[in-house]
Formats: structure tokens, C-alpha cells, sequence
């Protein structure tokens, strides 16, 4: 009995110990390639420049968020696309600079240590590599598997732990029982899983660990973020979102991803905000707050159903709402 505790002693110290790779080279591969492209306006020379340094040196991360760099016409990203994205917005690339050379790597050390944390507030932790690379303002930060793919000309800013919070959300992502089963889910026939609900659950999820994980409000790294509207005007958001949140995922009602329309006030992303606020209840309602963790990480969201009772479980929608919300989704599940 003894030894098979000392076995297993040692199986958590090294789970808790393994280290997450961090990748940053595609960084300075693409500053070389910048810097190239300055001493000619031969748009030819300069896209060799782009292909010669920083395409062809490209990591394996990159690699990927190449595949899944994909703009509005259709097109990847590659040292021509890039060149064009370049040539029209030089000035971010410049004045981003300095944020992502001169910060990344006293990031480096604070992103263990907040990963070490959220090991021990979720000791099931799978880790992966971190990869920062530069792109066309398309991804701001991926999950891929079990890794991250970072888009540092999005996310960095004068704010010198810029990378914290995406870092922790994204990773929240690969830890998600949701993407761990995302082909068996929507390649299931009928789909199971067709309404927002369930995209503000696993988004708000997303920022939640990464809000108790770092400890401070994502509103204090962006500027007019979501939450700094979202804490205002809670109520009007939720009766928003109570008579949308049945809707189907593939017209989100500009919850997601688009600006939503409120008394004159367009906001992105503010369903990001209505699922941290049921994440938040459902922990603060949890004796073991441990446990409630792991069950939102975990949660089966495979279906509609299971978006809903999650809702109904965190206690964010009063006894009155609950009732007229379950005959609400009754009749949004009865077919047409």
C-alpha cells in the first residue's frame, strides 16, 4: 500500500512539474524578413525576402497557423499575401515591435508560473507547446490539439504581459472536453449541438480560468473590452440574450465573433461576457470549487440539452426565468 502511494506521489510531482515549450523563434525569423524588405521597393525581392527568412525557416507551429491563416478571398497565408497585408499596414508592424521583441521573453517565466498555478486548480492539465508567430491580423490565437498558436501582431500591446491573457484562454480550450470531441460532435447526424448557448458556455468558460488563473480582470489589459461594457449593462445584455440564446450557431446574432447593437453602442464578442457571468455562478454557487472547475472544463457539451441544463444548474437565471426558459427551448426543440 505504501509503495503504491509513493508511485503515485511521484506520477502528480511529475505531471505538475512537466514544462510547457514555449516557441518563439518565427519572431525573430519575421523581424529579419521585415527589416530585409526595407533596403528595396522590388515587391519581387521583398517577397523573397519573406519566403527566404521567415516562411522557409518556419516552425512546425507555423506551419500550421499557415494552413489556417485564411483571409476573406479564400487565400493563405504566404510570403505574397503577406507582403500585401504588410505594405498597407507597415505602421502596426513597426510600432508593434517593440511590445513583441522586447517583452516575449519576461513573459515566458510569468506564463510557467500561471500554468503551474492552473495545474493546481485543475490537476487533469495537459500540456502543450505555446507558439508565437506573425501573420495577417486574421488569428488571434488557436488551439491546435493540444498547442497554441498565438498571433503576436494582434494580441501585443504596451501592456507588458499582453501574451497572459489569450495564453491562459486558448489553453483553456485545448484542456475542454468540447475540442477534445469536436469532430464526433458536429459530425454527428442529426446535429445534437445547433444553438448559441452553448458558445457562450464554452467561451465564457475560456475566460474564466483565464481570469482566475492570472487573477486580475481581462478588462484591465484591452482597451473597451467586452467586460468594461458587459459589467454596466448586465441586465439589458441578459434580456438581450434570453430571447436569442436559442438560436442557431450558424447565425449567432453578432454575439460572437461581430459587433452587437446595443442602444446605439456596438460591442464584439460580448457573448464572451454573458458565459463568463454563468461560469461565474455556477463556481460561486459550488461548495467545492475545485470540483466545479474540473466539471465546466469537463462538461459534455454535446448537445443542446446539455448547454441548457448547464445554464439551469449554475443558478445565473432566477426560478420565474428557468420556467419560461424551459418552455422556450421545449418548443425550440420540436420539429419544424
Amino acid at each position: 500500500m505504501r509503495l503504491i502511494s509513493v508511485i503515485l506521489m511521484l506520477l502528480v510531482t511529475h505531471r505538475m512539474s512537466a514544462q510547457v515549450n514555449i516557441y518563439t523563434v518565427d519572431l525573430t525569423n519575421f523581424y529579419v524578413a521585415f527589416d530585409s524588405i526595407q533596403t528595396t521597393t522590388d515587391t519581387l525581392k521583398q517577397q523573397s525576402y519573406l519566403q527566404t527568412y521567415y516562411f522557409d525557416k518556419a516552425s512546425t507551429g507555423l506551419k500550421k497557423f499557415i494552413e489556417l491563416d485564411i483571409d476573406r478571398n479564400n487565400e493563405k497565408l504566404s510570403a505574397k499575401t503577406l507582403l500585401r497585408h504588410i505594405a498597407k499596414n507597415k505602421d502596426l508592424y513597426i510600432r508593434k515591435r517593440q511590445w513583441i521583441t522586447s517583452t516575449i521573453d519576461s513573459q515566458k517565466k510569468i506564463i510557467e508560473k500561471k500554468i503551474k498555478l492552473y495545474k493546481t486548480l485543475y490537476p487533469e492539465f495537459v500540456d502543450g507547446n505555446i507558439v508565437f508567430v506573425i501573420g495577417r491580423e486574421i488569428i488571434v490565437g488557436k488551439s491546435n490539439g493540444k498547442d497554441l498558436l498565438i498571433g503576436a501582431e494582434v494580441m501585443a500591446s504596451e501592456n507588458r504581459e499582453w501574451a497572459l491573457p489569450i495564453v491562459l484562454h486558448e489553453y483553456t480550450h485545448t484542456q475542454q472536453w468540447i475540442f477534445k470531441n469536436i469532430d464526433k460532435i458536429f459530425s454527428k447526424q442529426p446535429l445534437q449541438l445547433t444553438q448559441i448557448l452553448a458558445n457562450a458556455i464554452w467561451e465564457g468558460n475560456a475566460d474564466f480560468m483565464a481570469e482566475k488563473v492570472y487573477g486580475r480582470p481581462l478588462e484591465n489589459f484591452y482597451p473597451n473590452h467586452y467586460n468594461e461594457f458587459g459589467y454596466k449593462h448586465e441586465k439589458l445584455i441578459w434580456e438581450r440574450f434570453k430571447q436569442e440564446l436559442f438560436s442557431p450557431l450558424t447565425d449567432n446574432k453578432q454575439w460572437f465573433y461581430a459587433d452587437k447593437e446595443f442602444n446605439g453602442k456596438k460591442v464584439r464578442d460580448i457573448g464572451y461576457f454573458m458565459g463568463n457571468q454563468i461560469c461565474k455562478a455556477y463556481y460561486n454557487k459550488a461548495k467545492d470549487k475545485k470540483k466545479a472547475i474540473a466539471e465546466m472544463i469537463n462538461l459534455q457539451l454535446d448537445s443542446d440539452e446539455s448547454a441548457f441544463k448547464f445554464l439551469v444548474n449554475s443558478g445565473y437565471a432566477t426560478q420565474d426565468e428557468i420556467v419560461e426558459l424551459t418552455k422556450r427551448f421545449n418548443e425550440s426543440k420540436r420539429p419544424n
